[in-house]
């Protein structure tokens, strides 16, 4: 079993050039450089819809230091965690995005299809490229999402 897990380590990176890194030191590095610490590569800033409250999702998704060392720069939604003030509240922020972190959530999606925690990552997908085309992010607001994207 642990030489499957170094080959398939290996084989990651050698053919996605990614790395496993400890999380908590390569979040706070690839928001200081813009360089992603998993896959080497430059990120752009872009516009994600900003929910408000607090968000508890679907569990049967990976965990926190999984995402961390696979595609920590693929967030597809941000939280304030405060009160939505009408007219003063902000739809969206800018966080840095890796195409390639993108890619490998959308590989684990694909893999976990019954997954209520990719179903829910599918939706703010779908959010966040509706923004990416300039359009206005269709965020419910006063209503509770799978997403937690509801004010």
């Amino acid at each position: 079993m642990r030489a499957i897990a170094m080959i398939l380590a290996l084989a990651c990176v050698a053919t996605m050039g990614c790395r496993f890194v400890d999380s908590r030191h390569s979040l706070a590095q690839g928001q200081k450089s813009g360089i992603c610490p998993v896959h080497q590569r430059t990120m752009a800033m872009t516009a994600v819809p900003l929910g408000y409250g607090f968000y508890v999702g679907p569990s049967d998704g990976p965990d926190a230091k999984f995402r961390a060392s696979r595609f920590p720069f693929a967030q597809w939604f941000a939280m304030d965690g405060g009160p939505m003030i009408i007219g003063e509240s902000k739809n969206a922020v800018e966080l840095y995005h890796c195409p390639s972190c993108e890619k490998a959530k959308l590989d684990w999606i694909a893999r976990h299809p019954a997954s209520e925690w990719a179903k829910a990552e599918m939706a703010s997908y779908e959010r966040v490229s509706r923004l990416r085309l300039g359009k206005k992010p269709d965020i419910p607001r006063n209503q509770p999402t799978v997403s937690g994207l509801g004010g």
